[in-house]
């Protein structure tokens, strides 16, 4: 019986501190390399660039963007939403979205007679 083995993964990330002696796109190189090594490949068009700084210090100059990937100043991992100048407030939107239809579901539930007890089940 022939079996086939199948490598996955779903999510990775990169750092890379501004004082290192590696640049962004020379890393990103590696990882890709590592990748194409390994029988895997990385999906560029879900492949985000996110910089980190400090708000109060905001850079001059971002350094210069790798060509094939997007850069975004906010992403979501595992399930929080990161931002660039670390602040939580998308993140915190969004759970006030997400909390405020989710009540609202429940109101229309309880309008429409459904019992306590099994408006506690869809809670």
């Amino acid at each position: 019986m022939l079996q086939h083995t199948i490598k996955f993964a779903d999510d990775s990330t990169l750092l890379v501190p501004a004082d290192s002696d590696t640049d962004l796109e020379t890393e990103f190189n590696n990882i890709l390399a590592w990748a194409n090594t390994n029988s895997m490949v990385i999906n560029l068009a879900k492949t985000k660039e996110l910089i980190f700084y400090n708000p109060k210090a905001r850079p001059k100059s971002l350094p210069p963007a790798i060509s094939t990937i997007e850069r975004v100043t906010s992403a979501k991992r595992l399930g929080i939403y990161i931002q660039n100048n670390l602040k939580y407030d998308i993140h915190f939107k969004h759970i006030m979205t997400v909390s405020s239809q989710r009540l609202n579901i429940l109101k229309l539930l309880k309008r429409r007679g459904l019992s306590l007890e099994m408006l506690h089940n869809v809670f």
